[in-house]
Order: C-alpha cells, then structure tokens, then sequence
C-alpha cells in the first residue's frame, strides 16, 4: 500500500465520513484536494538547471543547500508519488 491517500480513496472517504463531524470531515477532505490540484496547477513542468553556486536559476530559488532539491523539483516528485499510488 503507497504511503499517500489517493485521490480515489479521499472521494470515496468524503462521500462516506463520518467522523469527526460529517461536514467538518468533508470540508477537510475537500480542502486536501484542492490543495493536491493547486500544487499541480503551480509546479512548473520545466527541468531545473543549477548554477555555480547552486541556484535553481529555472525557477529562482537561490541560497540553497548543497543536496537541497529546488521546490519545483520537491514538488514533482511529491506530485509523482501521488500518481504512482493511484495505480
């Protein structure tokens, strides 16, 4: 079983919550998924490319750590997990 809730399981979970309190459980659910869609709607499709220095100049994230992945990149990963647990 994949780590992450599926877009799936949180429809199906929205149509039958019950707990805490079926409104406020929907509102949550709902609330998830809308923010699932904005990371999508928001994460650019394009690769990263770094500078000297270690700067995502795609995306203009600078100062970060060596190791430290651009949030574009962190995002599509994130945003491909999701997908590989829907299958």
């Amino acid at each position: 079983m994949s780590g992450f809730v599926t877009f799936e399981q949180l429809h199906d979970w929205i149509g039958h919550a019950k707990y805490p309190d079926l409104d406020d459980a929907r509102a949550m659910a709902d609330e998830l998924l809308r923010l699932r869609e904005l990371i999508e709607e928001f994460t650019d499709s394009g690769d990263c490319w770094f500078d000297h220095n270690g700067n995502c100049q795609a995306h203009g994230f600078f100062g970060l750590e060596p190791g430290e992945l651009c949030p574009h990149a962190e995002a599509k990963q994130l945003l491909a997990e999701w997908k590989e647990g829907e299958r």
